[in-house]
């Protein structure tokens, strides 16, 4: 299923690209497409990682809101901080070139602190517990 879903979607780029579909252009079709694109890759990754046929129509189900049941779920706060950090991903995003400039002007050793605490937040963070890699499953 997942190689026939791959093959549709090379097959509808193939048409795009050749022109026979109007390409739209612009800032907004560009990310639209990437969009698009990504959207397609993730539901598609769904059904080659769902054991069978049967739990990739529950998982879609379940992300249309269709199906019933379900064990988890996100507490509002989460969608709070995913909001947080996607304006805060676009405001630096933004400011990027003066953030380069304020990092280029700080001393040496100051630079090195930062980073070192930037590397200790994230050692913090991480998982002591390790997952098997998903093609070592099979």
């Amino acid at each position: 299923v997942w190689g026939a879903l791959h093959g549709f979607a090379l097959v509808a780029e193939r048409v795009v690209s050749a022109g026979r579909v109007p390409r739209p252009v612009g800032k907004v079709a560009a990310f639209a497409g990437w969009a698009a694109t990504f959207s397609w890759v993730v539901l598609c990754f769904s059904i080659f990682r769902s054991p069978d046929l049967t739990s990739a129509v529950t998982l879609f189900e379940r992300l249309l809101g269709l199906g019933t049941g379900g064990t988890i779920s996100l507490p509002s706060a989460w969608w709070v901080l995913f909001a947080a950090a996607a304006v805060l991903h676009a405001v630096t995003w933004r400011t990027r070139t003066r953030a380069e400039q304020w990092f280029n002007q700080l001393p040496a050793f100051v630079f090195a602190g930062l980073l070192g605490i930037a590397a200790a937040v994230v050692i913090f963070f991480t998982p002591l517990d390790a997952a098997p890699f998903i093609y070592f499953q099979f």
